[in-house]
């Protein structure tokens, strides 16, 4: 028995008896962590305004029989403006979700719980389109995991694809993990390859390669952003082996 903190997102809430939850926060020191918030439903509660979906802040856990349980709540940031916009609410959804899938039981992964973070400051603070918001997420967090694509050579043939080659009929293959090449021969190593311009390989290359600070810091025209929105959902359903529901959702929506 003893005393935990942690700096953490709540990511899920799991309403328990009368007036208790369940809560997982994606903290910085220890991964996914599960806890019982008890009374946290009362209106009189003084942990309710500081532990709820999408609060960002330092969690006090007392652990007891092998389960914690919240005694204390210091709020940091929340991003609940986030719920005035039904699109962006269910891109914040969809981002918790994928990032309870990537941050595991125990296992500390800060960089992912800081590239959540940056992503729900995106979504509710900034105008820029949720759409890329969610591709760059998404790219980005799958690279950070250890699926970090080929973009600077074709994964068929080993050939290197030039930065200014415009001439290439390109393709982004999910079972080859990158780039595919323009000659017949490597095409044929993946029949289910994306057209990939070359716009949307300098917008990958950037997701994949520029550093933390500056991840945003581009922008795409039409055509490229639609090429993003069919390869990134793509790669992330071959490699996560999972349907992300809120992302059909949102098509829907569109």
């Amino acid at each position: 028995m003893g005393y935990d903190k942690f700096t953490g997102i709540i990511s899920k809430e799991t309403n328990a008896g009368d007036a208790d939850r369940y809560l997982t926060i994606l903290t910085m020191e220890r991964g996914k962590v599960e806890c019982y918030a008890k009374g946290i439903r009362n209106q009189k509660s003084k942990l309710a305004s500081s532990s709820g979906l999408f609060c960002y802040g330092e969690y006090q856990l007392f652990k007891k029989s092998n389960r914690y349980i919240l005694t204390s709540a210091n709020l940091i940031k929340n991003f609940y403006n986030i719920r005035n916009d039904i699109i962006r609410l269910t891109y914040a959804v969809h981002f918790l979700e994928l990032s309870g899938d990537i941050i595991l039981d125990g296992q500390p992964f800060p960089e992912a719980v800081k590239m959540l973070l940056n992503s729900l400051f995106m979504l509710g603070y900034t105008e820029k389109n949720p759409e890329l918001i969610s591709r760059v997420f998404e790219m980005r967090i799958l690279s950070m995991s250890g699926f970090s694509p080929i973009l600077d050579k074709c994964t068929a043939c080993g050939k290197e694809i030039p930065n200014g080659e415009h001439s290439l009929r390109m393709q982004f293959s999910n079972s080859g993990f990158g780039v595919v090449c323009g000659s017949n021969e490597c095409k044929k190593s993946d029949k289910r390859a994306h057209t990939l311009s070359m716009g949307a390989l300098h917008a990958l290359r950037h997701i994949v390669e520029s550093d933390a600070k500056n991840v945003f810091n581009f922008s795409v025209s039409e055509n490229v952003q639609r090429e993003l929105s069919e390869i990134i959902p793509a790669y992330l359903r071959h490699n996560m082996d999972k349907d992300y529901t809120k992302l059909k959702y949102l098509n829907n929506l569109r």
